[in-house]
């Protein structure tokens, strides 16, 4: 339902055997939003980048997440050692 128009068809013939314009286009003219990128083609379109852009985020992530349990550890001193 969300890809229909409730406007009815410019051309009823439809445009099989004949383009629908005088002169041909790459853009069409709907009246919404159109997205001009999208993050899912370009990444489907280059993967090894997509995968190494994952992985430096995953060692990101990795790093920060037991680099700041490490430290904390070594900061504690038990009672009977003071």
């Amino acid at each position: 339902k969300q890809q229909q128009l409730d406007d009815p068809p410019r051309n009823v013939e439809g445009n099989l055997y004949q383009p629908a314009h005088d002169e041909p286009r790459e853009r069409g003219d709907y009246p919404g939003h159109v997205m001009e990128r999208s993050l899912y083609t370009a990444a489907s379109l280059h993967p090894w980048v997509t995968g190494m852009l994952l992985g430096a985020a995953g060692l990101a992530i990795a790093g920060l997440t037991t680099g700041g349990a490490s430290r904390k550890r070594d900061r504690w001193i038990p009672a009977a050692r003071r």
